[in-house]
């Protein structure tokens, strides 16, 4: 019977077209549960921005931490190895401290040799999503998105950045204080 099931689907071409596909290896599912802060990173890359910054850059290497959602990033003229471990370095060991934790992308820069050796010398583990499924680094890819839409409401000179601009700074400080007060009463 099943035999006979087997031999029906690969004759059906409905069957072909619309069938799901298991070609991938089953590989481990991991929870990202982060009890205490700075413990679990997420990083990823944006780019190729066009057209370049003033300074050439043309990458924005994106951190983030799974529990209380801080975003550490830097942009970069060109991206590798080296660059990602001077990242992970300065921006997230050195005011940090080492992580348990790193999630990446199968990108080649973060999947490397000098980064799985500077990984392993420091105890940090290596996590990476799925080509299938990259939206499971989906905070970072969160984070992403609003990196993005910064510099265009700077440049575009919105309408709450203008307000801002053209408030004196007494009054700018009492609307920050404010907005701070509310915050609290939340």
């Amino acid at each position: 019977m099943i035999k006979d099931c087997i031999e029906y689907a690969k004759a059906c071409q409905e069957c072909q077209k619309h069938g799901s596909i298991q070609q991938i290896p089953a590989a481990e599912l991991y929870s990202i549960i982060k009890p205490w802060p700075f413990r679990g990173w997420a990083l990823d890359l944006i780019g190729l921005i066009h057209p370049p910054s003033s300074k050439q850059h043309k990458f924005i290497l994106v951190a983030i931490v799974y529990f209380t959602k801080w975003v550490e990033a830097v942009p970069l003229v060109e991206v590798g190895q080296n660059e990602i471990i001077d990242f992970v370095e300065e921006h997230i060991i050195h005011r940090f401290g080492i992580p348990q934790t790193l999630s990446t992308d199968q990108e080649t820069m973060f999947t490397g040799q000098r980064i799985k050796n500077f990984a392993a010398s420091r105890s940090i583990n290596m996590i990476t999503s799925t080509p299938y499924y990259a939206q499971a680094n989906g905070q970072v890819e969160t984070a992403n998105k609003i990196m993005i839409m910064l510099p265009l409401e700077i440049n575009l000179n919105t309408l709450r950045v203008s307000r801002q601009n053209d408030l004196p700074v007494d009054d700018y400080w009492n609307a920050m204080f404010d907005e701070l007060n509310e915050l609290d009463s939340e």
